[in-house]
């Protein structure tokens, strides 16, 4: 049974030629399991492609929203400064001050405030337990020193 072949007959419409091929069974073992191979090998590429193509529509899409929020954004920020400037200009016309800058001045003047440091020297001891470093009044006269 080992040698038993098979012959496969291409005849044309014509009838002009015919092609005779003659396998053996391991040969048309072989040539079945390839073309298998091959229709599920394109099956498996047509569907993966599918799904590539469905995420790419997908990205692109996205892609497309991004942008319009993105013009939307810009829009709302031209739209913002033009409104701060029609403020500004509506409150110079009324002699109105720009709160904006009120609160500039006000941090500002919170900045300038002096600060006493023999003020802030604590009176009393932070926690329970041993002093390790004995505070001496010739650094509280050194301080006030530097201070004056």
């Amino acid at each position: 049974m080992s040698d038993e072949k098979y012959t496969v007959l291409l005849v044309s419409e014509k009838a002009e030629k015919t092609r005779r091929l003659r396998l053996s069974i391991a040969s048309l073992r072989f040539l079945i399991i390839l073309i298998i191979f091959l229709i599920l090998g394109g099956l498996s590429s047509i569907i993966y492609s599918i799904f590539l193509i469905k995420n790419i529509s997908e990205i692109n899409l996205e892609n497309l929203r991004m942008k319009t929020e993105r013009k939307e954004v810009a829009e709302l920020i031209q739209d913002l400064q033009r409104i701060q400037e029609m403020d500004t200009y509506v409150r110079q016309s009324l002699g109105i001050s720009n709160p904006i800058n009120q609160l500039e001045s006000a941090s500002q003047k919170q900045s300038n405030i002096q600060v006493s440091y023999l003020e802030n020297i604590p009176s009393l001891l932070p926690a329970f337990g041993f002093v390790t470093k004995i505070f001496l009044w010739e650094n509280l006269i050194i301080v006030q020193i530097i201070l004056a």
